[in-house]
């Protein structure tokens, strides 16, 4: 019986499986079925926003990307076209959830966080929008035409905004001199950062607009070397705008290399109106250790760190006018402080090692002229 018992209920369980079996086949048929038909669907979908974009119909082509994504949602390029259509349509905060997802889905993409940062930028969240930029910019997207020309230049305009107006310079020269000069935009954002104003263009007070566009035309006058008119440009600015804070430091560097004994005039100049000028102080330093007037070079380098004690260029020059006057212990004071606020700067780091040389401490000056070798290989761009 117990036998029996068991082939029966074997039979039933055998009968069981079969028809689990059945039921699993039917069911992935069936998924199988589904995903085919939603797989064409998405393809339909693709295709119709695709169009849509290419025939320039934005709102349509938006909304058809939207279905695309509903039927899948990892999709990079319908968040990145969808994202960059809102953007177009100016519809910056709707772009930027879609544009933080094709970054989530792409983090190395160099022109998704770009656009994002532009949208911020547009809404006013410059932090968001500083943060974004710096990310383009570090994945390459100043290297680009198009998106990396306004990618650069908003990247600079907020680095100006926060007080960066050498990297902003730089960068907006690099610009000008890439062909950009004769953009009205560009010679603003220019002038802004020559004459060191912490502000955004359309946050400009309108009586400093004369001269922000006058300055802006010089400097892109020399970033394409264009020198003569560069500096009947600059005779200009200084002239009509004597009194207006930067300008005669602005004229001093340009007037550097060829004529540094005017250049030197007009930084004591613009100390005259700006005595807290930090760039125009250490400048004027400088010439003075090239001119041997060490009691001068000491007297500029010691206003600039007593007012800017944490600003490793102040403490640099003054380190070099106490070097190239005697006095080692002082100097090598400075320079070592200096290289606690700035470890990465070679120029602070040959200058130490020539101090530690002059104090009789080779070890020192050869590790430090050591660091020197290795930063300044890292800077060229070549391994260490």
């Amino acid at each position: 019986m117990l036998v029996g018992y068991g082939r029966s209920n074997s039979r039933i369980l055998s009968m069981g499986l079969a028809a689990v079996a059945s039921l699993i086949t039917l069911v992935g048929a069936l998924a199988q079925r589904e995903g085919a038909e939603k797989g064409a669907d998405f393809t339909a979908a693709v295709a119709r926003a695709d169009q849509l974009r290419a025939a320039d119909r934005l709102f349509p082509a938006a909304r058809a990307y939207r279905e695309a994504l509903a039927l899948k949602e990892d999709w990079y390029e319908g968040w990145w076209y969808l994202g960059s259509i809102l953007y177009e349509l100016d519809r910056y905060d709707e772009a930027i959830p879609a544009l933080e997802r094709a970054l989530l889905e792409r983090p190395n993409q160099a022109e998704v966080p770009a656009l994002l940062g532009l949208c911020h930028f547009e809404e006013g969240d410059y932090q968001r929008a500083w943060l974004a930029l710096s990310q383009a910019m570090e994945a390459g997207i100043g290297q680009l035409e198009g998106i990396g020309y306004v990618a650069r230049y908003h990247y600079a305009l907020l680095a100006n905004r926060e007080g960066a107006f050498e990297l902003a310079g730089r960068l907006l020269a690099e610009l000008a001199e890439a062909g950009h000069g004769r953009k009205p935009t560009l010679r603003e954002a220019l002038g802004l950062a020559v004459l060191r104003i912490a502000a955004l263009p359309n946050e400009l007070n309108p009586e400093l607009r004369a001269p922000v566009l006058l300055a802006g035309r010089a400097a892109a006058a020399v970033a394409e070397a264009r020198v003569e008119l560069a500096e009947n440009l600059l005779e200009s600015l200084v002239h009509q705008y004597p009194r207006l804070p930067s300008v005669h430091y602005f004229f001093g560097n340009f007037l550097a290399q060829t004529n540094p004994a005017r250049a030197l005039e007009e930084y004591e100049k613009e100390l005259e109106i700006s005595p807290d000028h930090l760039p125009a102080r250490v400048e004027a330093a400088a010439e003075y250790i090239n001119r041997e007037d060490f009691d001068a070079a000491i007297r500029h380098g010691e206003i600039a760190t007593k007012s800017h004690p944490d600003s490793f260029a102040a403490r640099h020059v003054l380190g070099r006018a106490y070097l190239e006057a005697g006095r080692v212990d002082e100097a090598i004071g400075q320079l070592e402080a200096g290289v606690k606020l700035a470890p990465d700067s070679p120029q602070l780091r040959f200058t130490l090692a020539q101090a530690y040389r002059a104090a009789g401490r080779p070890e020192d000056a050869e590790r430090e002229q050591q660091e020197f070798l290795k930063l300044k290989a890292l800077t060229s761009g070549n391994s260490p």
